[in-house]
Parts: C-alpha cells; structure tokens; sequence
C-alpha cells in the first residue's frame, strides 16, 4: 500500500480469526470419487484471467505451482475458458470486463460444466459501487449449486490511483462474508487489498502486475491450505444438482444416471432398491436399465465410505413410446440453425433450455411419429422473452401449421400447441425472428390422442385398530403410466408408487386424515378420507 492508502481496520488479524474459526470445521467437501484431489475454480473478471502478467496467468500459475509443491494433495484448476503457458492446467473463469452481476448470472451454468470443490471469487472491480448485493447473488448462486462448496472471497485490490469506493466495497463485503459465515456459509475471506504496494504492484489503473500477482497467489494459498488437511476425510453426500435423476425412462431404450457424490476416500454405490436388471458401478456410480416393461419403480442408491454414508431415493415412470415422445434439447431429433446457448432462467424441463436472439436462426424437435398426435411445447419464461414466437409442425416437409405463442408466459409448463395427423417424421420448428427479444428452445412433446387422464375407482377401508396392519389397494384407470403417492397421511403410512397399495400399522387410536393422489403426465385425481383407529384392548 502506500502512505496515501487508509490500512484496513480489521486487517489481516480478523481475516486469520476467521480462518483459526473456520479451519476446525469437520465439514466434508466434494472429491467426486478422487482421494485428496481437489478441484479449484478462479472466478471473477480480467484479474482472474490473467490481464496485466507478462504470461496472462496472473495468479493462477503461481498458485498452482505453490499448491503442489507445499501439500500433498492433487490440484485440477477448472473453467470453462483457459489463458496463460500450457506447462500449467489454466482453465479458469475470468471473465473480462465482467461485472459482478454478469458474474452472477453465468456462476450456477459454469459450475454445472465444470463442478468444483473450492472457488476462488474476486469480484466487484468493474462497474464498481459500495454495495455487495451482486457479490451476495453470486454467493446465493454457487449455494445453489451445492452449500458443501467452499469459496475463498478475496476482498479485491484497490486502484491506482487509490479509491476510497474499492476500500468501502471491502469494508461492506467483510461485513457480508462474517455474516453469511455465522449464518452456516462455508466462506473463507482473505485480503488481496492490502497485499499489494500502491502503485508498486500495479501495471494500469486496474490490474497487478507480475510481482503483484505473486503477492495475490500467496495470499491464495493461505486461504486454500488450511482447508485441505482439515477436510481431506469424509462422509459421502450425493449431489444432485451437478446432475439430478431422470426420472423419465421408455420401453427397450437403455437408460442411464450417473450419480455423483462427495467424500473421502473413494466412495462406494450400490442400489439399496431397483427394478430387476438395473445395475450400477460401484466404482462410478453409473446406474443403466433397459425397461421391459410400462410402470412406476422405485430406485434407491446409496454411497457409502468408511466415514458414512448418504442415499438418494426417486420414482422412475417407464413409458411406451407408442403413446408419448418427449425430445429435451439435445437429445437425438435436435437440431439448431444459429447461436442456441443456455439459458440461465428457471423452470427447464430436465437440466436446462436454450434461447437466441439471431434472426432466422431455428430449433428443431424430430420424431417418428404415426396417427393423430397431441403436440406440445415447453419453454422457460425471462424478462426479454418474445411474445410472437412462430412454431411451425411439420409431417416430414410438409407444413401442417404455424403457431404463434407468448413466451413471456405459461413457462415451466407443457403447453398445446393442437392435434396433428402424421405419417412419418413429426418435426416442431421453434424460429427465432429478433435481435433485440429472446427465443426459448426447450423440448417438445408428442402424444397419441387416445390418451386419457387418471381417475380414482375404489372405495377406502375407513376403520383400523391399533396393532393391526391397515391396507387399501387404490384402484384408478388413465394412460399412460400411473403413478401413485400419499400427500396427507400419519407418520409411517406408506404407498407402493407402482401398484397403489397403502400400508400402516396404526400405533395409537384416533382419526387420521388421508389423501392419496394418482397422477401421469395428464394430469391427476385425488382421494380423501378420514381413517378412524379404535384400540381394541378397550373395547368390552
């Protein structure tokens, strides 16, 4: 720093308090299957990629470089853009000329792209103001991404010439960091700010030169090490949000779900309850099934270590192909004409959607398809979203119709586009026509017309006792696959997904209220009813 620059009040004491508090943490992180391999993602702006260094690797050569020589641990740094010498693993997530908000906005795709145990944030130099609000989005972000990833938040270097905002930006995210932490985050704060001489260590009026960069890669590294030896063991922890089960599957087509999990050392998965023929690596976690036949099975994984174990439970509906056709984008049947990136907007159908924004430029949904056919389309809706977005349906090259739909609307929902007679290749062109709107591509539906939704038949059993066990095999008619589930009932009462069979064994008198629902991808019905309990033991 120089005589000019206000030294921190807190300073390096509070930063190494919050390090002596947070480094005697038990708390597991990520290791995907690796023993003490650790995966690091530099995010942030043009100081993370590098701007500035004679060998545009900023810190992140000098760290990597530190991080291997002074522990005993692997080190994969990951992003999805890369910039420096290739004698170092330089992916990375420095994003020049980026704001924190832009930051924000694009920090829950990367991670999915490229998960990682430990992040490093700068954040906040350009466009630069005294609030932390889009610091916190991008903290709110990587929580969603999964809460067991540590992020090692630098408060950021100051200015040449000096800037009293930069200093108040930090002051105002140390504040936001010891609160987060005392609320559960799992953060570690370092303090790049005053680990540079001013103007010393600068190249330019933003970035550090090759010296300061050497200063923000140790300071780096005091951050990450405490970490590794502290959380080198753990428990599993299935993640699902690196990639969630599907839970849609069809007749004779393989299907597949790789589940992933933290923990240390190697984990071990097994299916706890599956259909018969379903497998899975114990060594992986890759789950494949070739269904047989249509229904409703219930799949439990779990993943065990010699620290613990986590399991993770779903209801995967087989379908027959006959009667409904899904295509999610990027399945096979896809293709797009111009620039179709992912969105960041909520409400996909599976893991994401698209949009464009380049005129003329299509999306193409393709199915082998015969007979009349209900056609449906799925977007997610965004603030720039076109309200006029022409769909056209086609029976191989022929046009059948153009549907124009209000994308600002209806998201997160299948939507009908009407009824379609095919003889062949069924195709759903969505067509982006502005520059200035998004168009969303997100899957498409077809289903034969004689598709009917559920309905309830059966009467319950309304009287039980305590001790005994208490049945009801709801009966219900609807195509395609039904699937049953309790959504008011007593604790312990438990329905077969498949078959609908209610089992309880009532351990107290009294009235329980029970509603039992039938649903499949039409729709759904319901069933309430008040079962009455009487001990036995108390009647003369």
């Amino acid at each position: 720093m120089n005589a000019s620059t206000p030294k921190r009040r807190l300073g390096w004491l509070v930063i190494l308090a919050v390090l002596s508090i947070l480094v005697t943490l038990s708390t597991p992180i990520i290791s995907f299957g690796q023993t003490c391999a650790y995966r690091i993602m530099p995010l942030g702006d043009s100081i993370t990629s590098g701007v500035g260094s004679s060998d545009l690797a900023g810190y992140r050569k000098v760290l990597y470089d530190l991080l291997n020589q002074n522990t005993d641990y692997a080190f994969d740094l990951v992003g999805s853009l890369i910039g420096g010498p290739a004698t170092f693993d330089f992916d990375h997530e420095g994003h020049g000329g980026y704001s924190a908000a832009q930051i924000a906005s694009g920090t829950y795709t990367w991670l999915k792209d490229n998960p990682a145990e430990i992040i490093l944030l700068h954040a906040g130099t350009n466009r630069l103001t005294t609030s932390t609000a889009a610091v916190e989005d991008i903290l709110d972000e990587i929580d969603r991404f999964s809460p067991d990833t540590w992020v090692v938040l630098a408060l950021i270097i100051n200015r040449n010439p000096y800037s009293a905002t930069t200093s108040t930006f930090n002051d105002n995210l140390l504040a936001m960091a010891l609160n987060r932490i005392a609320n559960g985050d799992k953060i570690i704060v370092v303090d790049q700010e005053n680990a540079l001489i001013y103007p010393d260590d600068m190249a330019d009026l933003l970035h550090p030169n090759d010296q300061g960069y050497f200063k923000m890669a140790w300071v780096w590294a005091e951050g990450v090490e405490p970490l590794l030896d502290d959380l080198c063991s753990s428990a599993p922890h299935i993640v699902t949000s690196v990639v969630s089960p599907s839970t849609k599957a069809r007749i004779n087509e393989l299907y597949t779900y790789t589940v992933r999990a933290f923990g240390d050392p190697n984990n071990y998965f097994e299916l706890v309850e599956s259909p018969s023929g379903m497998t899975i690596d114990a060594a992986t976690g890759l789950i494949q099934w070739v269904p047989s036949q249509a229904g409703a099975f219930e799949v439990t994984v779990q993943v065990s270590n010699s620290f613990g174990a986590d399991s993770q439970s779903f209801t995967l509906v087989v379908s027959d192909a006959s009667n409904e056709w899904i295509i999610d984008n990027g399945d096979p049947g896809t293709l797009a004409s111009g620039a179709w990136p992912v969105s960041n907007a909520v409400g996909a159908y599976g893991t994401d959607s698209l949009y464009s924004k380049t005129v003329s430029g299509t999306y193409t949904f393709s199915a082998e398809r015969s007979g009349l056919q209900d056609v449906y389309l799925w977007w997610t809706e965004y603030s720039n979203r076109s309200s006029n977005v022409p769909v056209r349906i086609y029976d191989g090259s022929t046009l059948l119709a153009t549907v124009n739909v209000n994308q600002t609307a209806n998201g997160g929902q299948w939507n009908l586009l009407g009824s379609y007679s095919f003889s062949g290749v069924a195709q759903v062109v969505v067509v982006s026509t502005s520059s200035s709107l998004t168009t969303c591509a997100d899957a498409a539906r077809f289903v034969s017309a004689d598709t009917t939704t559920p309905a309830i038949s059966s009467l319950p059993n309304v009287s039980g006792s305590v001790g005994t066990p208490y049945t009801y095999s709801v009966t219900a008619v609807g195509d395609p696959v039904l699937v049953y589930a309790l959504t008011t009932a007593p604790s312990g009462m438990t329905i077969d997904a498949a078959t609908g069979l209610i089992q309880w064994v009532p351990s107290q008198a009294g009235a329980f209220e029970v509603t039992v629902q039938v649903s499949n991808s039409f729709g759904a019905d319901s069933q309430s009813f008040t079962l009455v309990v009487s001990d036995a033991s108390n009647e003369w």
